[in-house]
């Protein structure tokens, strides 16, 4: 085996791993930079934090105030107030010593108490002091405020990357804090909001009922695939700057048996490059990188299994891995799988709102994370 480090990578990718992602990084800025509102949208494993935390550096290097808040474990709103604060005084004082920044974080939001410990690598870690019996409405409502007249006042402008923010529409109070939140931000014309998600149905839904806050308020982007010549250059490259061969065959198997994904280009990619000496060829990604893809992903579908709780979820999902329709209301397949039409339809609701399975650009309704679907089969 090479002693050369293994070309691919699963941590964030940066610069030139970028490769295709120009197109969309101008255009997400050029929104960001007129203070227009986004709604970026695509399936996990697709690359969307690597794009936007791309694009958030990018633009704090043109001098804009950033912040990135991760709401994929958001459990109250309470804890929403938390990480959208916290990331706000990260974006805001990057750079700014922590004790010189007491005070910067005070003037900036005037009615809010506040504090921050260190962590063992002496970095601060911010903490709004919340009192659960307040009116979350309130204390949302003045951060946002105290925000914006900060931006006006300081003569800047703001981008604010709400990542997997589909997730605040599980909470009890979800429509009074997208109240708030709408409420406030139709105002910030100085302030870009991007709200990223993978749960797609979720966050349309979100933008496109009429009678929720939210109704119209974005543009909507949806992130497509690289595309397969680019993508299977891609790990050609790679493999030849590491002293390796990686066929075209290859290359094309590792892109078309994951659609593309690239999260799962790059870990087929980096899986094939560990187990191959010097030439990779298909047979070998078909049958034996392709496996170990399976296998490393094993605990993430057997939590999604369990999550399916029901009978009819479950069968629907092998059904769909064995035999995607675009009649899944057809005789021949309720019988087949046993299914009656109100047990098929309430299954393929809940499958759809949690992006377990989704509807192609053909009208196919297949599971959404192409892995998945292997795994199902066996």
């Amino acid at each position: 085996m090479s002693s050369i480090y293994n070309p691919f990578s699963l941590d964030l990718v940066t610069g030139k791993d970028l490769f295709n992602r120009v197109k969309e990084k101008e255009e997400l800025a050029r929104y960001a930079r007129s203070g227009g509102n986004v709604v970026l949208m695509s399936p996990r494993k697709s690359g969307k934090t690597f794009l936007v935390k791309e694009l958030l550096a990018q633009l704090e290097q043109e001098g804009m105030i950033i912040a990135y808040v991760d709401l994929f474990s958001v459990v109250s709103v309470h804890d929403f107030i938390q990480k959208f604060w916290s990331a706000l005084l990260c974006g805001f004082g990057n750079g700014i010593d922590p004790g010189t920044f007491i005070q910067k974080a005070s003037d900036l939001f005037k009615h809010i108490t506040s504090g921050f410990s260190l962590t063992r690598d002496d970095q601060p870690r911010w903490f709004i002091k919340l009192d659960h019996d307040d009116r979350f409405q309130e204390t949302l409502g003045n951060i946002l405020r105290d925000l914006y007249e900060y931006v006006q006042k300081e003569k800047v402008r703001a981008c604010i990357v709400l990542d997997e923010f589909q997730e605040i529409a599980n909470l009890k109070e979800s429509k009074q804090l997208e109240g708030v939140l709408r409420g406030q931000i139709q105002f910030h014309h100085d302030i870009s909001y991007i709200f990223v998600g993978s749960r797609r149905t979720k966050l349309r839904e979100i933008f496109s009922d009429s009678r929720r806050p939210f109704y119209k308020s974005a543009f909507y982007y949806d992130l497509e695939a690289i595309t397969k010549e680019e993508f299977t250059q891609y790990i050609i490259d790679k493999f030849e700057s590491s002293g390796k061969i990686c066929s075209q065959d290859a290359a094309d198997l590792i892109y078309d048996r994951v659609r593309g994904y690239a999260y799962y280009v790059q870990k087929l990619s980096l899986l094939s490059w560990d187990l191959t000496d010097k030439v990779l060829d298909a047979d070998f990604v078909d049958k034996v990188a392709f496996g170990r893809l399976i296998d490393s992903e094993r605990y993430e579908f057997e939590s999604i299994w369990d999550r399916l709780k029901t009978r009819n979820n479950r069968v629907l999902l092998r059904a769909l891995a064995d035999e995607p329709t675009s009649k899944p209301y057809a005789h021949d397949l309720l019988r087949r799988y046993s299914f009656s039409l109100g047990g098929i339809q309430t299954s393929m609701k809940a499958l759809l709102a949690d992006d377990i399975i989704e509807i192609d650009e053909n009208g196919l309704y297949r599971i959404t994370d192409p892995v998945l679907v292997y795994w199902a089969r066996r």
